[in-house]
Order: structure tokens, then sequence, then C-alpha cells
């Protein structure tokens, strides 16, 4: 393309001239591309030399704005002179400067025809600082989908899904290169507020899904997620105005989107029921009857449900979970705060407020009430019951945990329960204390006036006399060290099973622990709005 110097010199720097600008990478060339919509000018061109070393943009602009806009993207302005580029001086007379004998020029017919798409493709995506998003996209395969689906139900998320074909972006891939094919897209979208961050950084984290935003808002462009593009939003839809885009940096690639149909509702993923047929309504002997037989009592089950502002109070493991916290908890914070009540072939983790949401594994639960009764998240009983019947039915206490099974209910007995540290903690050595010998005899025969010796019971064998009763702390063999004190956690916890959920936040609340106490004082108003209620 050939473009030539403006007419109306005389105005100067006021008047649009031909411009080419060059930069020395596709990054900043793209970042200039986006400014040039303050003066709202055109670009006319792009090229790039034959090494690669140099983008250019041609363009017509107030040659003052865009001497502006150059050096701020790091670019080099040169006048467009019929076949040959002069290099601007950075001021004065467009005119002036063309006609300076000492002014650098280069011929224009060496470089190459480039696109704002080969800008794009070479710059790729820079990171950025993730954002609140109302809604947001997400690619994975359909294996993955259900526990994404459901994650975002019991989160009180709106959630669509469709199959989509991903095919190459980019023109120029190789015929034999590996085709994406067909993923679910995944469309969540926030029924009051924003996406959950908390959630937004599970999904960027997941190997197996793509988490998106809608560039500009629109279903155009989309952009993985804290990643960005140096070409602003505005220039980049206007290219991207023919077909859906996928823009990333992960081993999805760049994409174009086919969708294969419309959007679905995502909860007919999470959970497939029985067949239920259905009947004529003569057909049934009930009709035939002037009093209709009173209809049975239904089952109590545990049904998939929404639980939004649920927090996960404790966690359900089998053997092999147990064995894999141990050693994901040895050394971590965490193990200060977690207990553990082992079962026959199932074990359960406690810790109070919540804080067990940072532990990847096992069954999720949350408390339902009253006490310690336990429900996995995402799920309800069916029917729903007053508190007053689920402490009938189930009778948790200080003493005894339930946990609600689709299949069955457990028990376990907090009576058992142990900090978590001990699960890796072995037999400690024996303690040796280093007095020297005549201090040893003068506290032993102290120790023997002073302290007054039990009759021994006749009725009692001597053999057993030495046999702690039911209910005294355990001594760990060969050691001599009796059990540690209890921890201000563990006042907590059973204020919290005894159900005074403000108590145990006021115990939080008094150690430090404002998240929490903050956490169990949530709790507390929702137990007290649903007796209202």
């Amino acid at each position: 393309m050939r473009l030539a110097p403006d007419a109306a010199g005389d105005a100067g720097d006021l008047a649009e001239s031909a411009i080419a600008v060059r930069f020395a990478t596709a990054t900043a060339a793209l970042v200039f591309t986006g400014r040039l919509g303050v003066g709202r000018p055109q670009v006319d061109d792009y090229r790039r030399s034959d090494d690669g070393a140099s983008w250019w943009v041609f363009t017509r602009v107030a040659l003052d704005l865009g001497r502006q806009l150059a050096m701020a993207a790091d670019g080099t302005v040169f006048l467009v002179s019929d076949d040959q580029l002069v290099r601007d001086q950075g001021w004065g007379d467009p005119k002036r400067v063309a006609g300076r004998k000492s002014a650098q020029r280069l011929p224009l017919a060496p470089l190459r025809p480039a696109t704002l798409l080969d800008l794009v493709r070479q710059a790729g995506l820079h990171s950025v600082p993730g954002r609140a998003l109302d809604e947001a996209v997400v690619l994975l395969r359909a294996p993955n989908a259900g526990g994404v689906i459901r994650r975002a139900l019991d989160l009180g998320l709106e959630v669509t899904y469709r199959p989509t074909r991903l095919a190459p972006l980019f023109d120029d891939e190789p015929s034999d290169s590996v085709q994406h094919g067909v993923v679910l897209e995944l469309a969540l979208r926030a029924m009051d507020g924003d996406l959950p961050a908390g959630f937004l950084d599970a999904l960027h984290r997941d190997p197996f899904a793509l988490l998106c935003r809608r560039v500009g808002g629109e279903d155009t462009v989309l952009m993985q997620y804290r990643q960005a593009s140096p070409l602003s939003d505005g220039p980049l839809l206007a290219l991207a105005e023919r077909g859906v885009w996928l823009l990333s940096g992960s081993e999805f690639g760049c994409a174009r989107l086919e969708r294969l149909g419309e959007p679905l509702d995502g909860g007919s993923l999470v959970e497939l029921s029985a067949d239920y047929p259905l009947q004529d309504a003569g057909s049934s002997p009930d009709w035939a009857d002037d009093a209709p037989a009173a209809p049975d009592a239904p089952r109590l089950t545990i049904v998939p449900a929404r639980t939004p502002g649920a927090t996960v109070d404790a966690t359900l493991l089998d053997s092999a979970g147990l064995d894999t916290v141990r050693m994901i908890l040895e050394g971590h914070p965490l193990a200060d705060a977690v207990q553990v009540v082992t079962g026959r072939d199932q074990h359960l983790l406690l810790a109070a407020g919540g804080l067990l949401e940072r532990l990847p594994l096992g069954e999720p639960l949350h408390c339902i009430g009253p006490g310690p009764l336990y429900i996995p998240l995402g799920f309800r009983t069916e029917p729903l019951l007053p508190p007053s019947a689920l402490q009938a039915l189930f009778e948790p206490d200080a003493d005894r945990a339930v946990v609600l099974t689709a299949r069955v209910a457990l028990v376990f007995n907090l009576e058992q329960r142990r900090p978590a540290w001990t699960m890796w903690l072995g037999s400690l050595p024996e303690l040796d204390f280093q007095l020297p010998d005549e201090a040893e005899t003068v506290l032993r025969v102290v120790d023997e006036r002073l302290t007054p010796q039990p009759k021994p019971d006749p009725a009692v064998p001597p053999r057993l006399r030495q046999t702690p009763l039911p209910g005294s702390p355990p001594r760990p063999a060969g050691t001599g060290v009796p059990r540690l004190p209890r921890h201000w956690r563990d006042a907590a916890l059973d204020a919290e099973f005894a159900g005074n959920l403000v108590t145990a936040a006021e115990i939080h609340e008094r150690n430090g622990d404002d998240r929490r106490a903050a956490n169990l004082y949530e709790r507390a108003a929702r137990q007290a709005a649903r007796r209202r209620r």
C-alpha cells in the first residue's frame, strides 16, 4: 500500500499526516494500535521486516498526537513520502522534516505485508490480576462437568451448558495439527453480585478446565481468566466480529468456537434420577374407592440441593484418604486446629468455623444441627425436618456426632477425638531427668514423708491396684509423660457440639481467630432465623 503525505502542510501538526511507526515487538505495536482510538484514526496497513526484528503500523493521524502515542509505546515515527520512509525528528513541520537531507531514509518495498491477527498471535497473552466477574465461561471435558456444576449450584449460581466444537484459530495451521474436538461450554452467572472469588481461583487452578471471561462483556471473544492481550478490547472485538474466538495461553490454545446447540440447564447433569413412569388416572385402583387410602409416609432420604453460604465444618474420609491427610497436614498450620475421630472404615475430621475448606480431600460436610449433626455439602434431607425432629431421630450431642449420607447414617464417638498431629506421632523417648545422685535421694525422702500414701483395698487383688480407672487420661507407654492440657480450640469445639455457637464464636474471638468467630456467628444467626420461621 502506498500512502501519500497530506496536502494541508500549512496546518502543521494539527493536520493529519501519513506516518509509519516502527516497533521492536508486536506487543508494542498492539498497544499503539489500541491507543489510536483516542484520535479515532484508522490504521491503514501493517508491515513487518523480513527478519521479523521490527513491526510497522501505517496510519493517518494528527502528527503531534501520533508522535506522543508512538513515544509512549516505545516506537519510532517515520513520515511516508512516496516510496520512502523519512525518520521524524519529533517536532516541526512534516514538510520540512521530509525535506532535510540529513534525515534517515528507508525504502518501503522490503517490508512484508502483515495483518492485525498476525500481531495478536505474535504478541500472545500476558498475566493480569484476577478481577471480579458476574459471569464467566468454563470449557472442559464431559466427565469433569458434573463436579463443577454441582459446586456452582451449591453456591447459588445459574449454570447452563452446551457442546461446542473448537477449531484452530489461525489459518496457517498445518493440516496434521491436533484438533481440539468437542468440549462442554458451561456458562456461569451470579444471581446477585459477583461470582465467588474462591470458586474462580479453584477453576483457574484446575488443570482439566479452562476458565474464561467475556471480553467487553460480549460473547465474541473468550479470554482466559487472568490473561489479557496487549490489544485493547474495542479493536479486539472488531477483529473477531464474525464468529467467536477463544484466546488462551494454556494447553487448550486458541480456537474458533462453533456452538452445537442452545444452552441447557446445568442442573440436569448433576445427578440422573431413576425412571418414574407415568400412568393413566383410570388405571389406578385407588380411584375406584370412595375413600382413597392414606398415602404411605415417605422414607427419609438425602437428596441433592443447593446449599449457598454453607461452610465446610467437617470432612468424611475413608482409610486411604486418612493416610493422605497425614502427608498433607504434617508441618501444615491446619494440624494445630484439626481433630480426628477414627472409625471402622470411615473417619471424621473436625475443625470449627469452616477451617476445613482448605483441605482438598474427602467428602466436605456442613453442620445442619442441632449439635454435631452433619450432611454432605450440596445435599439436604427429604422430607425437610425441623431441628427438634432431627434431634429426636439421631440424638447428636457433645459425645456423639452423626453424619447423614445417601446410604447410611454414621455415628462417631466424640470422646475418642484427638488432635490430628497424633496420627504421625510415634512413641516418645523416655524422659531422663539429669539430677545429681544426692539430690535425687533427698527428693525421694521428702516425697515419701510429705505425700500421703493411699491405703490398699483388700478387696482388690494387688496386680489390679495400678490399673487406671475408666475415663482417666491415658499415658503414653514407657514415657511417663502425662497427656497435654486441653487447648482453647477443644473448648470451642465442645461448645459447638453442645449447640452453643455464640459461646464457641466468643472463644475464637478472644483468641484472635476472627474469621472462625465470624463463621460461627453467621451459623448462629441462620439457626435463629430458621427457628423464627
